[in-house]
């Protein structure tokens, strides 16, 4: 995944908090500013989407041996709350346009920093499940997928980066996804 497409995934990780603040501000009697901020979080979760899809599109999938799959799905909920929450919490008066600015270039530079891009919740949204699973080589990745469970086996996975993969399909004949692929 080049650097543009990890930005575009960080950035697209913040609009949940777009969705958020805008109906903080519609609340607030603020309705151009919260549709705005509606119209800015609608086109993240679109560019999510189209970056999904040519992901899959122009990367070749392979097939990659798990072992130990286990559901991540909470991640993204969590990662939600966490800066969403002070958004729904906070007084008319204490709020502060530089303060979500400054928070949300935080929360990014984190997510990038980390390369924990899996936790963007408009991928959970878009119906993907994440899961935690180890390499032949023990090392432990993270696969997002349509499916709801995961076995271990040989997937067909489009590598997103080194530790990041997206779950494509079964590799022919191997063991490999429980549920019925989307």
């Amino acid at each position: 995944m080049t650097r543009l497409a990890q930005l575009l995934v960080v950035l697209t990780s913040l609009a949940p908090v777009g969705f958020v603040q805008a109906a903080v501000l519609l609340g607030r009697g603020k309705q151009a500013e919260a549709f705005w901020l509606t119209v800015a979080a609608v086109l993240a979760v679109v560019v999510c989407h189209l970056l999904l899809y040519g992901v899959r599109k122009w990367r070749s999938d392979v097939p990659k041996v798990i072992s130990e799959p286990s559901t991540k799905e909470g991640e993204p909920l969590a990662f939600l709350v966490a800066y969403a929450l002070p958004l729904v919490s906070a007084k008319a008066d204490d709020a502060s346009v530089a303060g979500l600015v400054v928070f949300a270039v935080l929360m990014a530079l984190a997510v990038w920093q980390q390369q924990i891009f899996h936790i963007n919740p408009l991928l959970a949204i878009l119906g993907y499940h994440f899961f935690g699973a180890k390499t032949t080589e023990g090392a432990p990745v993270t696969i997002i997928s349509r499916t709801k469970a995961l076995a271990p086996g040989t997937l067909k996975v489009v590598q997103i980066s080194e530790y990041l993969w997206l779950h494509s399909k079964d590799a022919g004949g191997t063991r490999g996804s429980t549920a019925r692929n989307a």
